[in-house]
């Protein structure tokens, strides 16, 4: 759906730098010049960008004095936004920081935009215009799916007689955040980048590392921005390692990519070194 497709373009551009759930507003700009709905004339997308971060910011502060029972009449003086000390501060910042979009303020601000360019529209009709234009002047690639393609008997058999020897890797590297026995099922984003040295992902596939993060995120799809996941389980590693096959050999079969990122990488590496996260 326009939905699904709309989540994975914020998450595209958002996850070209940590943190990957929110989007700085020079990520907000690439997107709108990669999907060719900026408008550089008259300031309206720094404008939408300022107005939807800041009111979701107001909004939530009011919620939470609501919540605890203000009786100052304040509820409606901005100033109640700013942090009360510097704790209150960090976790402002963990959950919302400041100048950038969460995915919630990503499509608040694309209303916006719908509102100014097409007045005379319903909002529902100028919201799929735009999306329309949106979704046509985005990289096809970016909605790629690797879980679809997992399935295909090609790659099922590429991917059997490894299987053992990957979920066996997965395990080595879920285990190395010391600091958090629970997360052990699962690989968070300095995990993945253990992995990509010690395979030689990086620096001898010459991918960049924002094209490697970039991996990381999309192929979690929408659980991240549910329950501030980010860390790939099983699942997601394996659709990880197909998303940057597809990136590393661009011009081979989905099949043929996955088979020689594994024999040239993943299963090859003697290395897998011990590391600790500490």
């Amino acid at each position: 759906t326009n939905i699904l497709k709309l989540y994975k373009l914020f998450r595209y551009f958002s996850s070209s730098s940590v943190p990957l759930e929110f989007m700085s507003y020079s990520q907000w700009v690439e997107f709108g010049n990669a999907c060719g709905i900026s408008d550089r004339r008259n300031g309206l997308f720094a404008q939408v960008f300022r107005l939807s971060n800041e009111e979701h910011e107001f909004e939530s502060k009011k919620k939470q004095l609501r919540k605890a029972g203000d009786t100052n009449n304040n509820l409606d003086n901005k100033d109640n936004d700013k942090p009360q000390n510097d704790s209150d501060y960090d976790f402002k910042q963990r959950q919302n920081p400041s100048n950038m979009l969460t995915i919630t303020e990503f499509v608040e601000a694309l209303i916006r935009i719908t509102l100014v360019r097409y007045p005379k529209l319903k909002p529902d009709q100028g919201l799929g215009r735009i999306m329309s234009k949106i979704i046509a002047g985005a990289d096809s690639s970016i909605f790629a799916d690797f879980n679809d393609i997992f399935n295909t008997s090609e790659v099922q058999n590429v991917f059997r007689p490894y299987s053992k020897q990957i979920f066996e890797i997965f395990e080595r590297y879920a285990e190395k955040d010391l600091d958090d026995p629970a997360a052990f099922s699962s690989v968070n984003i300095r995990e993945a980048f253990m992995f990509f040295k010690d395979t030689n992902i990086i620096p001898k596939s010459g991918l960049s590392r924002r094209s490697l993060i970039n991996a990381f995120a999309m192929a979690q799809g929408m659980r991240g921005f549910d329950d501030g996941g980010f860390e790939c389980d099983y699942g997601e590693f394996i659709s990880m390692l197909g998303l940057i096959s597809r990136r590393l050999y661009p011009g081979k079969t989905i099949h043929t990519g996955f088979q020689d990122l594994l024999e040239n990488y993943v299963c090859c590496s003697a290395s897998h070194r011990g590391s600790k996260i500490g």
